[in-house]
């Protein structure tokens, strides 16, 4: 377990989710498993540069983004049920409403991104 990367999924492609999205797949013990979002600009098609795997947080706009030359992976759901931990990037309000239910559904652990760097510094306090 020790040697075990945690995997991570960042929901919200904005200007806080690219920067926490970089920041993961930089790190050794972290995998960045992918990126939610409900654009279909530029952001969403750097982050499918980058090789990040794209989520489409909302399942109906899954079809407007693939139309868009955007390849989906999934839906937030399957990237949750994915993932160890869950960063949520998304505007005030956006994500908070629907936490509990996803929460509920998935084993993964979400956090907020003001909670981000507090758990990352957590973690590497109880690391051998």
């Amino acid at each position: 377990m020790a040697n075990r990367r945690v995997r991570v999924g960042v929901n919200g492609y904005g200007v806080i989710g690219k920067r926490v999205a970089d920041a993961v797949a930089q790190q050794d013990d972290m995998q960045l498993v992918g990126v939610a979002d409900v654009a279909r600009d530029y952001r969403v098609r750097v982050a499918a540069e980058r090789g990040y795997p794209i989520f489409s947080a909302l399942p109906h706009m899954r079809f407007s983004m693939e139309e868009a030359g955007i390849p989906v992976a999934g839906t937030l759901d399957d990237l949750l049920h994915q993932v160890d931990v869950a960063v949520d990037c998304t505007p005030k309000g956006i994500g908070s409403s629907t936490a509990t239910p996803k929460k509920q559904k998935h084993s993964a652990e979400l956090l907020f991104t003001s909670k981000f760097q507090q758990w990352r510094q957590r973690r590497r306090c109880v690391r051998p």
